[in-house]
């Protein structure tokens, strides 16, 4: 009888485990902002990496992210940020998911960072992304990859120099 609880009591608290996982916990997190916001805003971003996981969408030129941790969101001041608007075929461009794809700093490979974008009604898009050759380069003010630069130069404080530089702001 000693036994058999014993071993119940590990099938528990491995059970209970796994049902709390961090991994888990994000990926509920984050569908449900998402759901929440759709309300709001047609278009989310998502960047995403092994240690953190942000979530921004553009509202009335002023830009709202949340920072997904481990059984916690936190949400961000929000900051003044002029809102572009992306066409769909530059997207295409970016979020080509070819096998021969080859756009620079946007990668089809499953480890290090990546950038998802969830449309209303229209579904999800994703790539993997350098960001050492996104803050190496300058892009026209009114492109996906400049948008994306400012965003995570407002997210990541260590990419505000950067982008500065690049920007002569």
């Amino acid at each position: 009888m000693k036994k058999i609880l014993k071993s119940g009591v590990y099938a528990c608290v491995i059970a209970l485990c796994f049902g709390c996982s961090p991994s888990r916990y994000i990926s509920k997190k984050s569908n449900k902002l998402v759901n929440n916001i759709h309300a709001k805003a047609d278009t989310i971003y998502f960047f995403n990496s092994d240690d953190y996981k942000f979530l921004w969408y553009y509202k009335d030129n002023t830009m709202y992210s949340f920072g997904i941790t481990p059984y916690k969101v936190i949400t961000y001041t929000p900051k003044m940020i002029k809102n572009i608007a992306i066409s769909s075929e530059e997207l295409k461009y970016y979020f080509d998911d070819s096998f021969d794809k080859d756009v620079p700093c946007f990668h089809r490979m499953l480890d290090g960072f990546g950038i998802e974008i969830y449309i209303k009604n229209q579904g999800t898009l994703n790539s993997s992304i350098d960001l050492d050759c996104l803050f190496s380069k300058k892009y026209d003010e009114n492109s996906f990859p400049y948008q994306l630069q400012h965003a995570l130069s407002l997210i990541f404080i260590s990419e505000k120099p950067k982008f500065d530089k690049l920007y002569g702001k």
